[in-house]
This record gives structure tokens, sequence and C-alpha cells, in this order.
């Protein structure tokens, strides 16, 4: 290709394949904590798009950079590369999953209620240009998001807020689509987002709560991510005022114990 054996559109297609592999690579280290390789494999992704001159998937790595700033901590980073990916994006399928997992979520851990609710119902007048998708769309795709998986990025927004009520419906209206679906992450995330809602609404309901936070260690024991480790170590912490209930102290011991009982992985980059 770099000799110019390739046809343009070769080289065209070459350069969108290999800004995907990267894409799905800095999506991965995500999920595995490793927040340096994801930052490198989005910028080579990134450079490849544009080389390629995808907007579509120049879009699509601004939101996985996104996303890789959003559980590093960075919440104002989190918040830019999802505006600047709009830019990208335009009107088209990736503006979804920039509104709502990147823009909405990253104004809910920076505490702005109005961006929060303004995102949400952005991603949502734009979700419905489009032709329904079925089901939990996966993570890792590169189409327009579903209703179901724009609803549960919603709950985790207003989570971000402490607002309980807007939380349990979005997971509501997410929780049967997902238990339907194959992907146990999103099972794990959506009822750990609601276990949490529980604990800070007006009504408690901790029974409740520590009943969903044991189902999504169940469904991730096998498929630990750190999505997923974030959220039990947030749900723990939010327990502490509880201590004096006995169930809670115990089921506190019970997550320090899963997660340290996570299997080492020798630390190599991808």
């Amino acid at each position: 290709m770099l000799m110019g054996r390739a046809r343009p559109r070769q080289q065209q297609r070459l350069l969108v394949v290999a800004g995907r592999l990267s894409g799905l690579l800095s999506y991965m280290s995500v999920n595995l904590g490793r927040f340096d390789s994801a930052r490198a494999y989005g910028l080579e992704s990134f450079q490849l798009a544009e080389q390629a001159d995808d907007r579509d998937l120049q879009a699509w790595v601004r939101g996985t950079q996104s996303l890789a700033e959003f559980y590093a901590g960075n919440y104002r980073d989190a918040l830019a590369f999802a505006q600047d990916g709009r830019r990208f994006a335009g009107m088209g399928r990736q503006a979804v999953r920039l509104a709502v997992n990147g823009e909405a979520r990253a104004h809910g851990r920076l505490g702005d209620r109005r961006a929060v609710t303004e995102a949400v119902g952005d991603a949502y007048d734009l979700l419905a240009a489009f032709s329904p998708e079925p089901g939990m769309t996966p993570c890792i795709s590169f189409g327009v998001y579903s209703e179901a998986h724009a609803a549960s990025n919603a709950a985790t927004a207003f989570l971000g807020l402490g607002n309980a009520g807007p939380v349990l419906k979005f997971a509501g209206r997410a929780l049967d689509i997902v238990d339907s679906s194959p992907s146990r992450w999103s099972q794990a995330l959506v009822r750990l987002d609601m276990a949490s809602a529980l604990i800070g609404a007006p009504k408690k309901d901790l029974d409740q709560a520590l009943a969903l936070t044991r189902a999504a260690m169940a469904a991730s024991e096998d498929n630990r991510i750190e999505s997923i480790e974030q959220r039990l170590r947030t749900f723990v912490a939010g327990l502490q005022e509880y201590s004096d209930y006995a169930p809670v102290n115990a089921f506190a011991d019970e997550v320090r114990q899963w997660l340290c009982e996570r299997k080492p992985d020798n630390g190599n980059s991808f």
C-alpha cells in the first residue's frame, strides 16, 4: 500500500479496516482498564480514519476516546471528545452514541442536570430519524444504537446526578430487552445502575439493591470488565452509611472478595 501498488479504492478500504481494528483494540483496552493503551490505539484509529476520509469512523473513534476518558475519570476530556465527534457525525448514526454515551454521561458526572436532560433528549430525537434497531445493539457496533442501548446509557447519565427516578425509568425500559440479549455485560451494568439508584432513592430498598447487584455479579462472573468493577466499587462505597444493617456488611465483604478474585492478566498490552 505504501509503495502505491494498491488502487485508491483498495487503499481506502484497507485504511478503514485498519482503523476499525485499532478502534476495537482501543475499546477492549478500556474494558481491561488499560487507559494508556486505549489512548494509543484510539489515536492510531483516528489517524487511519482521517487518511481514509471516513467521517463516520472518525465520529465513532471520538466516541471511543470519550469512553476511555470517562472510565479514566477525566470527565471534561470525555465531554470534549464527544463534542468534537459531533462535528464528524452531523445528524448521522454516530451522533446518537456521542450524545447519550459521551455527552450525557460526562455531563452527569460533572453535575450539569440541564445538559444531561438536553443531551438525552437530543439522542432520542436523532434516533427517531433511523429505522429502529431490534434488541440490544452490541457495544462495539459501528452502526446506530438501539433504543434499549440509548436507554441504558441515559440511566447511567442520570445516575451521575443522583437522580433515582429517571435512572429507574430508563433502566426499566432496557432491562427486559437486555435480558433477552447475549450481552452479559449489559445485563450486569443495567442492574448495577438500578441498584445504585435504589440506595439513593427517597424510598430506599436495600434488599432489592443487594439482590440486583448479586445478579449482576453472577452475570459477569466470567466476563469482568472495568466498567462493571467500577460500578461495584461505587455501589459498595454507597453502602457505608447503612453499615448498621447486617446484610449490608456481609454483602460488602462478598463484593470485596469478588473483586480480589479477578484473574491477573500479567500487565501485557495487546
